[in-house]
């Protein structure tokens, strides 16, 4: 279901890494074009996250907020050389030009974790697309939830946080009417598994190392589904990264393993 990273590549000097975020690959294993469009027009179609979903190389970094706020800035336009220096930064944004413009680029985790570790690139978001995946098979609060329990006994917390997130969002659609409507003691259940669901994420992002994270978190009150926009907010929250999971699942492909959820 999942597809599975390069192997990462030992550690060299920046400027070697630098390099080979920019290695092209030999065109017979290049991925096919999005669109034929000149170097940085291409970020102006109006289908664009939903072209970048689909694209095997670049679905599963739409849901990061760092990923798609990089990407927004390209898609405002502006001079060129400071539109190069930009997308130069996130190997993430070389590729999805690359994939943009019909040619492949190897990018690795270890490609990615430098241009965090020097400041490039904004920390990633403690889940990613991978992990909404997984999430997105649960459709009940009790699954989605028991599912979590799991993960977080297997230390694969980034996992478990993604559970706990889709059992609030499921939650918070219930809350909203969405999955049926609530009243009296079912409501109070409902504000008391959300706050369990809330303690549990917290309880993940503090194992991630994100101890400011875990405190927003804890607000265990239902809220209703936010506005889905591909623009990121600062302050991202836990249906906005599920919403771009909806989106890129909606839009992969017949028989991509986004369908296979």
């Amino acid at each position: 279901m999942f597809r599975v990273p390069s192997d990462l590549l030992p550690r060299r000097r920046a400027s070697e890494e630098h390099a080979s975020r920019r290695r092209v690959l030999d065109m017979t294993e290049a991925a096919p074009a999005i669109t034929g469009d000149s170097f940085f027009s291409c970020f102006q179609r109006d289908d664009l996250w939903e072209a970048l979903a689909q694209h095997p190389a670049t679905w599963t970094h739409v849901a990061d907020t760092g990923f798609r706020a990089a990407i927004e800035r390209l898609r405002q336009g502006g001079a060129t050389q400071a539109m190069a220096s930009e997308a130069m930064k996130d190997p993430r944004v070389m590729q999805a030009v690359a994939a943009l413009q019909g040619w492949g680029l190897d990018v690795t985790e270890a490609d990615i974790k430098h241009a965090e570790s020097v400041g490039d690139v904004k920390k990633r978001d403690a889940v990613q697309m991978i992990d909404l995946q997984m999430a997105h098979a649960h459709s009940t609060v009790e699954a989605a939830k028991a599912a979590g329990n799991e993960l977080f006994k297997a230390q694969q917390f980034s996992k478990a946080l993604a559970c706990y997130m889709r059992a609030l969002e499921l939650l918070r659609r219930e809350a909203a009417g969405e999955a049926g409507g609530e009243a009296g003691g079912e409501a109070t259940l409902a504000s008391t598994v959300a706050s369990t669901l809330s303690s549990n994420a917290a309880a993940a992002l503090l194992k991630l190392e994100r101890p400011k994270e875990a405190l927003r978190n804890r607000n265990p009150e239902p809220e209703p589904d936010p506005d889905p926009s591909p623009s990121p907010s600062p302050n991202p929250n836990p249906n906005q990264a599920l919403a771009a999971c909806d989106e890129a699942i909606r839009s992969a492909p017949p028989g991509s393993d986004l369908r296979k959820v």
